[in-house]
């Protein structure tokens, strides 16, 4: 479960057109431990599972913009703490809260478009 080809399948196994490769892969991805190496790397998690989360969020198929909301709520239970636009706390009710306003700004930035 150390492995980096390993999370790098489940984390692509997220954009899957099947939902239960999605559901799955989601599952073993929030069990692992949050001192897994890749989940604990600042730069891996902000440089390739946030900006590809904001990716797949603009992609117009249903399977795959699903996988953003999947890559967002990974964020959410396990990366908190190292988000960049996150500010650490000793709250985690505060951090989640930090997450969801960052998010709920890029939602309305992206309604101005329409």
């Amino acid at each position: 479960m150390e492995s980096k080809a390993l999370f790098m399948y489940l984390l692509n196994g997220l954009k899957s057109s099947w939902v239960l490769v999605r559901i799955d892969s989601y599952y073993l991805l929030s069990h692992m431990p949050d001192s897994h190496h890749l989940l604990s790397d600042r730069d891996f998690v902000n440089k390739v599972i946030w900006s590809t989360a904001l990716d797949f969020s603009s992609n117009p198929k249903a399977m795959i913009s699903e996988g953003a909301g999947l890559h967002m709520k990974l964020l959410f239970t396990k990366c908190l703490r190292i988000l960049d636009f996150v500010k650490e706390t000793e709250s985690e009710r505060d951090m989640q809260l930090q997450f969801c306003v960052h998010v709920l700004a890029i939602i309305k930035d992206r309604l101005k478009n329409f």
